[in-house]
């Protein structure tokens, strides 16, 4: 099954000179037969002047334990459709609320918009009944990122921290030092530098690519939440969690990083039909469960 769904992907990648607003459309199509968890509510939001959609399972409480997720596609793709199958599959799993955030996308809204979008979206949250004990922020690949540069930004601005950070295949060094670009480059259908150096010119608009609000890895680590990263060992962006999770350790975060075989980059997307989704997803829950009983 991952052989084909590698298939699938090499032949739906599109050439790098194809306008946005194509890349962008043909993003959300891949989607949309993908079908929704049955087991969860989804309702639309504003949270501070940015769209998102509420994932709510069936029966809870919407003061209880929410995700924030902040969606991938290199800071210029991606939106509330392209994640919504993913989002309501992790919420169904999870049993936890998740809000998808409708960041701002570069060229058009460059560095710093998406993390301002970020950091306005989570305070946003904290004006709610929902406190921080109870939000955990969460993002996969640019999302993953925005979720390190967002925890790194309220620590330094002395807001109360939410409770972790799930980080899937986050994209965390934009000046694309990762080794691992070139030694996955065969094996990851999604990932390659040409498209990573086209993202990060559109997000930085020449701006340091070693700035911490664009790469966290170049920023501290100390005093952050606990930390969950996902990442596949076929994966060009590996070496983005390893060397993150490393970091993180040496500042003394309590640090989760799982490196899964053969898995591709944000592998979870492809819940419910993919079983390592699935898998993985579930074990974000069993995670979260382990991390809300211990002691506060």
């Amino acid at each position: 099954m991952l052989a084909k769904l590698v298939t699938l992907l090499s032949e739906r990648r599109l050439p790098l000179d194809t306008p946005l607003a194509v890349q962008r459309q043909a993003m959300d199509l891949a989607v949309a037969k993908t079908p929704l968890a049955t087991d969860v509510t989804i309702a639309p939001l504003m949270l501070a002047d940015r769209p998102c959609e509420r994932f709510t399972p069936v029966g809870q409480n919407l003061t209880a334990d929410t995700i924030l997720y902040f969606h991938g596609g290199g800071y210029v793709l991606g939106s509330l459709a392209s994640i919504r199958p993913m989002a309501s599959h992790l919420a169904s799993i999870t049993k936890r609320t998740v809000i998808t955030l409708d960041y701002s996308l570069a060229p058009e809204h460059a560095f710093p918009a998406a993390r301002q979008d970020a950091l306005a979206a989570y305070q946003a949250l904290l004006a709610s009944p929902v406190a921080p004990a109870n939000i955990v922020l969460a993002g996969d690949s640019a999302g993953g990122g925005l979720v390190l540069a967002t925890l790194q930004a309220l620590r330094d601005a002395h807001v109360p921290l939410p409770a972790a950070g799930v980080c899937l295949s986050p994209w965390t060094d934009l000046t694309l030092s990762a080794a691992s670009l070139a030694h996955n480059a065969a094996k990851d259908p999604q990932i390659t530098r040409d498209g990573l150096t086209l993202m990060a010119a559109h997000y930085l608009a020449g701006g340091d690519p070693t700035n911490p609000g664009a790469s966290p890895l170049f920023g501290s680590f100390h005093g952050l939440p606990p930390l969950l990263l996902h990442v596949g060992d076929a994966e060009g962006l590996l070496d983005d969690s390893v060397s993150a999770a490393n970091k993180a350790h040496a500042a003394g975060v309590a640090v989760s990083l799982e490196v899964w075989p053969d898995m591709i980059h944000v592998w979870h997307a492809f819940a419910p039909r993919f079983p390592p989704a699935v898998e993985a997803l579930t074990k974000i829950g069993v995670w979260l469960d382990l991390l809300a009983a211990e002691p506060r």
